[in-house]
C-alpha cells in the first residue's frame, strides 16, 4: 500500500487551527494505511519546545497534541536542529520555538 503524505501549513490563529484539524479528522477518518504529514504547524507540544519566554499556553499545547491524536498521528520527536523558528530584534534572538515537525500514522512504521 502506498503511503500518502500530506504538507502543512496552519495559520497562526484559533480558527485557521480548528478548521484545519476538523478537516483532517475527517480525511484520517475516511482513508486507511500509511499516513506522513509534514510541515509548520505553529503549535508546541510542551514548553521544551520553546525558548526566550517562559509564557507557554499548556492549553494550547494539549489542544496540539490532542488534535494530532485524534487523527491517529504520532509525534517522535526530532533529532538535530532543537528550534526550527525564531524572533529576532535587533540583531538577538529573543524567542525559539519548534513549529515544524513530521507526524505520522502506525501504518507508516509496518511499510
Amino acid at each position: 500500500m502506498a503511503t500518502r503524505v500530506s504538507f502543512a501549513y496552519i495559520r497562526p490563529n484559533l480558527l485557521a487551527k480548528e478548521m484545519f484539524w476538523n478537516d483532517y479528522k475527517d480525511y484520517a477518518n475516511g482513508n486507511s494505511g500509511p499516513w506522513i504529514m509534514m510541515g509548520d504547524f505553529n503549535d508546541i507540544v510542551d514548553d521544551s519546545e520553546q525558548w526566550g519566554s517562559s509564557a507557554v499556553n499548556m492549553s494550547c499545547c494539549t489542544r496540539f497534541v490532542n488534535n494530532f491524536n485524534d487523527c491517529g498521528l504520532l509525534y517522535m520527536g526530532t533529532m538535530g536542529v532543537r528550534y526550527s523558528w525564531f524572533r529576532q530584534e535587533g540583531g538577538r534572538t529573543k524567542l525559539c520555538r519548534k513549529l515544524d515537525r513530521v507526524l505520522w500514522n502506525l501504518d507508516t512504521r509496518a511499510n
